[in-house]
């Protein structure tokens, strides 16, 4: 079997002074924006699929541009807010329309549908002081709270980050945190978490599962976080059942809720293999050692996105067998994190991104270390041979990911993975 990896080349960090090369991530990022729009902006011949979602398409470069607007670090002369609007107006110009009742329930999927394309385009209407294209947008994606509202709105994944309940409520999030006055109230982001809670119990008990909350994806119980368990969990802890800020233990969320969250976290620590890596999914664990698939190493499926789940943990409960699993965790991808992909989704830029979060957690240079030296590889003769992607200009598969993963490597004490904050 191939592997899927590259040999990591690098020493590990020694606990001499390392600063970031500020010059070479610059010049990484000038090269991949000028890539980028010479490749897909609006008005050229766009190159492959005209896809117009977050997750693959023109609303990813969107959210990409309004991110470098809003960075502290100086990137006026990209003209950020001028390409965000411009790639956003090219989005919803071709977005798919949705009214057909085939299609409709995709109003609610975040990434994939057209919730995400409303809410980056609320947020950058916003900025531009646009109020009239602003409120339009927010009715829009509010059309996918609506879907939300109802329990079996779709019939696969209907609380995943990708297409359901998750997803939407990290654009409620993201649109809370970046737009004044709030957008959603607290009470109705808990109407949409109670119903995630209800779906994992339901699913639990009928499987009578070892987890409190079962969240299958085709009759899979995945724990990564496009389609698993990890960022479903991740949601909740985001949730204003879980505001403290006078230091009470948590007196908003119901205890049973608290239990179902905790024991959940705590049951997906037992999946954690000896090299820091997890199971891909609960199936894989059950059979034989010698049988089971290799672990992934990436934020779709694998060990990425269970890590911002421990992080999350460790920053709401400062429980440190949080933080040490995300420790072994890291060590895991440092050693087979170099994967044959530039991308957020399943590739170098969303591993990087677990090493960002683990020196904002624990102010450790030796992971902003291993954050620049994956940067670096991704400019070796090495990876530039490897396969590009399909949509190698976006944000989840991508340069436009890429990007994103520069700028923070450049403010790494405020990185953020895209729509999962800790």
């Amino acid at each position: 079997m191939e592997r899927k990896y590259f040999e990591n080349p690098y020493q590990d960090y020694a606990g001499e002074g390392f600063e970031v090369d500020e010059d070479f991530v610059r010049s990484s990022i000038a090269e991949y924006v000028q890539i980028i729009i010479q490749n897909t902006f609006p008005k050229s011949v766009y190159g492959g699929d005209k896809n117009t979602n977050l997750f693959i398409g023109t609303a990813g470069i969107a959210y990409m541009f309004y991110k470098m607007h809003i960075s502290p670090r100086d990137f006026k002369a990209y003209r950020p807010l001028f390409h965000a609007q411009e790639y956003i107006f090219d989005s919803k110009r071709n977005a798919p329309n949705y009214r057909h009742k085939v299609y409709e329930d995709f109003k609610a999927a975040f990434f994939t549908g057209n919730a995400g394309m409303y809410c980056v385009s609320a947020a950058i209407s916003s900025a531009m002081e646009q109020e009239g294209m602003m409120a339009n947008d927010l009715i829009n994606f509010h059309e996918g709270y609506e879907k939300c509202l109802v329990f079996d709105f779709i019939s696969h994944g209907r609380d995943t980050m990708l297409v359901g309940r998750s997803g939407f409520l990290s654009g409620i999030y993201f649109l809370n945190k970046h737009m004044l006055p709030q957008q959603y109230t607290n009470e109705q982001i808990l109407d949409l978490c109670q119903l995630i809670v209800r779906g994992g119990r339901d699913a639990s008990l009928r499987k009578g599962s070892s987890f409190p909350l079962v969240y299958p994806y085709h009759r899979c119980e995945h724990f990564g976080a496009m389609y698993g368990i990890s960022s479903i969990l991740f949601t909740l802890l985001s949730s204003p059942w879980f505001y403290s800020e006078h230091g009470e233990d948590f007196p908003n969320v119901p205890k049973d809720v608290l239990g179902f969250v905790t024991n959940s976290i705590e049951r997906l620590m037992d999946f954690q293999y000896e090299d820091g890596h997890f199971a891909n999914a609960v199936e894989d664990f059950e059979i034989h050692p010698s049988m089971r698939p290799p672990p992934l190493i990436q934020w779709c499926h694998g060990v990425t996105g269970v890590m911002l789940l421990l992080l999350k943990a460790y920053k709401i409960f400062r429980d440190q067998k949080y933080l040490n699993a995300a420790r072994r965790a890291a060590d895991g991808i440092w050693q087979r994190g170099l994967v044959k992909s530039n991308c957020l989704c399943h590739g170098i830029a969303g591993n990087g991104y677990a090493f960002l979060e683990m020196y904002r957690a624990t102010n450790d240079r030796k992971y902003l270390f291993r954050a620049f030296k994956f940067a670096q590889f991704l400019t070796t003769p090495e990876f530039r041979e490897v396969r590009n992607e399909d949509a190698k200009y976006s944000l989840f598969e991508g340069l436009s990911g890429v990007v994103c993963f520069l700028m923070d490597l450049l403010n790494p004490l405020e990185a953020q993975f895209p729509f999962m904050d800790i």
